[in-house]
């Protein structure tokens, strides 16, 4: 696992590895579709051949206070995501 958030520039070595060793990548992002992290994390991982199964848990939409803890990413999809990789 290689924790993005908040991470201006990606740590492509580090994610490599961790793409190489399992095979797997996951990301949970609360961007749009394009314009996310997303993007330079698919760009590495063809520039660097990484064959690898990529899914992706997205919510674009973030309401401001309560509100938020309806829509953001839950456990339980971020849980699915994961078991979706692995079977």
């Amino acid at each position: 696992m290689v924790d993005l958030h908040r991470i201006a520039l990606t740590p492509v070595d580090e994610m490599i590895a961790a793409t190489e060793a399992t095979g797997r990548v996951l990301v949970v992002d609360k961007t749009l579709l394009s314009g996310g992290q997303v993007e330079g994390i698919i760009a590495a991982s063809v520039e660097c051949q990484v064959g690898a199964i990529f899914s992706r848990a997205a919510n674009s939409f973030t309401p401001l206070g309560v509100a938020a803890n309806l829509v953001l990413i839950s456990e339980d999809e971020n849980v699915a995501a994961a078991s979706g990789l692995v079977q």
